[in-house]
């Protein structure tokens, strides 16, 4: 990283353009907190159907009856 952000320089020059390492820089610093909260979802939706399965049982569920 740079000693400088890029936050600084486009505060001095509003119509900064940020370069590809910007970016970079950017998706390396907001990924690892994206993934901590969307796995964090997933383990609770898992577990939620995991759950709801194990109150499931087949005999309570009739299959559909053909109209005659």
């Amino acid at each position: 990283m740079t000693d400088i952000s890029c936050r600084d320089i486009y505060s001095k020059i509003p119509d900064f353009l940020p370069s590809s390492d910007c970016i970079i820089d950017f998706f390396e610093q907001i990924t690892p907190p994206m993934e901590e909260i969307f796995n964090r979802k997933l383990n609770a939706r898992d577990k939620l159907s995991k759950q709801r399965m194990d109150r499931y049982q087949p005999q309570d569920h009739k299959k559909p009856q053909r109209k005659k």
